[in-house]
């Protein structure tokens, strides 16, 4: 399903874009949602404290916005973003995210590293070769991006 031209029009005409540094919160729990997000050059992380650490409930890329409780009248985790190659992510972090063990993370990235699709270092990867990272991923990757690009238009 595609966004009708004339609601993106709409939309696009209040849309004022600005530039966030990677790791920025965007707001925090329990804060009342003041804006709608749009990631168009990398991601949103939703976060949640549970028990002293932080863990990522879900992502918005630029196939969605971030920012629905402002129109339910809901408050909102926190929202870190990230830019363009750059991800400021910890292998723990990702761990979680992903319901792995840190180990099986360190393992994975080095793998990539060695195919030169990524640059890691402590709390950063850097993707170097994206079409080369996106021909090493499932099939259910390129079916999302398809079906994305046609409810954005892209």
């Amino acid at each position: 399903m595609r966004l009708p031209r004339i609601d993106r029009q709409r939309i696009l005409a209040q849309y004022e874009q600005v530039e966030w540094a990677i790791s920025d919160v965007l707001g925090q729990h329990a804060e009342r949602v003041r804006y709608v997000y749009f990631a168009i050059n990398g991601f949103l992380s939703l976060i949640t404290p549970i028990d002293g650490a932080d863990y990522e409930i879900g992502m918005v890329g630029s196939e969605g916005m971030q920012g629905i409780s402002l129109m339910l009248g809901r408050v909102a985790d926190d929202r870190r973003c990230a830019h363009g190659n750059e991800l400021r992510l910890t292998h723990a972090f990702l761990a979680n995210m992903l319901g792995m063990r840190r180990a099986g993370i360190t393992m994975a990235a080095g793998v990539l590293h060695k195919k030169k699709l990524i640059n890691y270092a402590r709390g950063k990867i850097t993707v170097t070769d994206r079409a080369g990272l996106e021909q090493a991923s499932c099939a259910c990757y390129r079916l999302d991006l398809q079906t994305n690009n046609e409810m954005l238009g892209a």
